[in-house]
């Protein structure tokens, strides 16, 4: 939805919209982790890979830095600051 969109939106819908969208990113979550999971299962028994090697904790820190320093900005543009704030507040830190 644009920006314009949501502040033509009442109070209630924008909770509503909130609602819904945190309900779809956890459904995206788990969808998401059982693919990974399928396609990781599928390389080692039908493409003979013998092992999949995961980042390191400080590789997928690094990442995620990475990802919240170059990418997110550029969002911020796209859906505004108001949402953007919304959905940084529902990151979990960078881990350590």
């Amino acid at each position: 939805m644009s920006l314009e969109v949501w502040n033509s939106l009442s109070d209630e819908d924008k909770a509503i919209c909130e609602q819904a969208a945190q309900s779809a990113l956890q459904v995206g979550w788990d969808l998401s982790k059982q693919i990974n999971d399928g396609y990781r299962d599928k390389a080692i028994s039908e493409f003979g890979f013998e092992e999949v090697i995961f980042l390191t904790p400080e590789q997928h820190a690094a990442n995620i830095k990475s990802v919240r320093d170059n990418v997110w900005p550029e969002l911020e543009t796209i859906i505004g600051a108001d949402l953007m704030s919304q959905f940084t507040a529902l990151a979990t830190p960078i881990p350590e």
